[in-house]
């Protein structure tokens, strides 16, 4: 509780005796002090910054072991603190590479380098990411060459009543303090991991009390996350395991959002970037929702229906592609069809089913799906306006549309009153010959 004005007087007593005389034993007891104060007021700023030096000066002078024990970010001085050149400069002098740890504690103390608030409000997630993203890079650690200039110090007392260069056992290592191209090559790497930590800084800025919830642990990099799932995204994902009963179940939609506290606007409608969010939580557990929360257009309101089915990675697939767009057109006629007399029976399904997994331009993930939006239409039918959609599409498309629907009309064996209606609607809004149309019923 003392004032910092009396610790720095007492300081100056310390440091006096440390640099400048003769201390014989005394150094270690000495040193000690120092870093029982350090340990009581290394909240000051400025006394840390002093304490820091004269205890690196005083290892320096006396031959002690200056390399830091841990990673300490975000340390800012007007040069690079000794005991990270010294730490180093030992390890290139006999011959070794630099872990992610060292070149971090450099890169972060470096008065030419400096990090963002993302790196320095998101720190354990920061170095982590960190550390994989080096091991990936540089998997025996980071060979440097060693430079010619050695180690030196020069003391400039707390007091301003001394300066002086100091003699010592470890001037024979080499200095890294002149060298930028290490410092050059981390770069890239600090930013990326700086940039894909941004927006889970931000989120926690925000409120702090983010950082245990499944939003924050979606805007974390999939290095962080791991194969299996922990905190709330463990939770997430023991629920939808319960919640899958079959290869596509019926869950409703507000459910879901419920268990990553989203809420709907007071019309029901969900904002872009949940769904996005909700997509991203699913794929992390193994998981996807169908309609796709992703696909240009498709919009969301609380008290809608959704199929969930297991997929590993969210069966994450381009909407455009051209292959995809006519599968998915085949299924919203077929569906379409199906649904007219209101009976959805199984060989109508297996009729469509049959149609995509006979078409060889779709992958696994792309039939997946389209088989959960399948299931999704068998509960939702889509209404009759979906045919504007396809007048004007080529003769040739028109046609395989056209046989498709009479495929799936009668795969069941009959054919209602309501579906040979349909068929003519069909036949007549893709501008075929109805004559055609009942020649192929």
């Amino acid at each position: 509780g003392a004032s910092v004005g009396y610790v720095f007087l007492y300081f100056y007593g310390l440091e006096r005796r440390l640099i400048l005389d003769d201390t014989g034993n005394e150094a270690a007891a000495l040193i000690a002090e120092v870093e029982r104060l350090l340990s009581i007021y290394g909240d000051n700023h400025s006394f840390r910054g002093y304490a820091l030096r004269l205890i690196e000066a005083a290892k320096f002078k006396f031959g002690g072991a200056l390399d830091e024990a841990e990673l300490v970010l975000g340390r800012r001085e007007n040069e690079l603190p000794l005991s990270i050149r010294a730490g180093i400069g030992r390890l290139l002098a006999e011959g070794k590479t630099i872990d992610a740890d060292r070149m971090l504690a450099w890169y972060s103390a470096s008065p030419e380098r400096y990090l963002r608030t993302a790196a320095t409000r998101c720190e354990k997630e920061f170095v982590a990411l960190f550390r994989k993203r080096f091991a990936a890079k540089y998997p025996d650690g980071m060979k440097i060459t060693a430079p010619r200039r050695r180690l030196s110090c020069g003391y400039q007392a707390a007091s301003a009543t001394f300066s002086v260069a100091i003699q010592s056992p470890l001037t024979d290592l080499p200095d890294i303090v002149a060298l930028s191209a290490p410092l050059a090559a981390m770069d890239p790497l600090v930013t990326s991991c700086t940039c894909d930590l941004a927006s889970y800084s931000r989120l926690i800025g925000r409120d702090p009390e983010n950082r245990s919830s499944v939003r924050a642990a979606i805007l974390l990099p999939a290095e962080l996350v791991g194969d299996a799932p922990s905190g709330p995204m463990a939770e997430l994902a023991a629920f939808l395991g319960k919640a899958a009963l079959g290869p596509a179940t019926t869950l409703a939609l507000d459910t879901l959002l419920s268990k990553l506290d989203v809420t709907a606007s007071e019309k029901g409608r969900i904002a872009k970037a949940d769904l996005i969010m909700m997509s991203d939580a699913l794929a992390r557990c193994g998981f996807a929702i169908e309609p796709d929360p992703l696909s240009a257009g498709t919009a969301f309101n609380g008290a809608d229906k959704v199929v969930l089915f297991k997929a590993p990675g969210g069966a994450k697939i381009d909407a455009t592609k051209p292959s995809y767009v006519a599968a998915r057109t085949l299924i919203d006629i077929g569906a379409l069809v199906a649904t007219a007399d209101g009976v959805f029976s199984e060989d109508e399904v297996r009729a469509i089913e049959s149609e995509v997994a006979r078409d060889r331009d779709l992958n696994e993930t792309e039939r997946t799906r389209l088989l959960a939006y399948l299931a999704f239409l068998s509960k939702n039918p889509p209404s009759p306006r979906i045919l504007s959609r396809f007048k004007d599409q080529p003769p040739e498309k028109r046609q395989a549309l056209a046989q498709l629907a009479v495929a799936v009309a009668a795969a069941d064996g009959r054919l209602a009153p309501e579906e040979v209606k349909l068929l003519e609607k069909i036949y007549r809004t893709l501008g075929l010959a109805e004559e055609i149309g009942r020649a192929h019923v």
